[in-house]
């Protein structure tokens, strides 16, 4: 990838990329991060703006925009679902009125597809 980078450039180098099973391959496996999963939730709800509110709960997941703690960023993975971080994504779905198109969060083929959208979210 990174020769293809260098000898044709980034459009070239992102055709390879997206035509690599292996980039699929981590699809549905991956914990959101939690302002992946606020802009989301507020995508699943409909919403134009994301609440002032889930933005205020940000740090409470583990995540202060623009403020990471080191420089290499933030940890990600499991590290995103502690218990505090937890509590709070399970707070701001249950506290939505109102239609929600939680398929926009469904992923996975085969066993993973029957998982309901909802565990997905998390």
């Amino acid at each position: 990838m990174a020769r293809i980078l260098k000898e044709m450039g980034f459009r070239e180098a992102l055709a390879y990329l997206f035509q690599q099973e292996a980039f699929y391959r981590a699809r549905g496996r991956l914990v959101r991060s939690p302002v992946e999963y606020v802009v989301g939730l507020a995508y699943a709800a409909s919403l134009r703006e994301v609440p002032r509110a889930w933005i205020r709960a940000l740090p409470a997941m583990g995540q202060a925009p623009f403020n990471p703690p080191n420089v290499k960023g933030w940890e990600g993975g499991r590290a995103w679902l502690g218990d505090t971080a937890l509590l709070v994504r399970l707070n701001l779905a249950t506290g939505l009125k109102g239609p929600l198109d939680l398929f926009v969060f469904a992923e996975g083929e085969g066993l993973e597809a029957l998982v309901r959208p909802e565990a997905q979210l998390l």
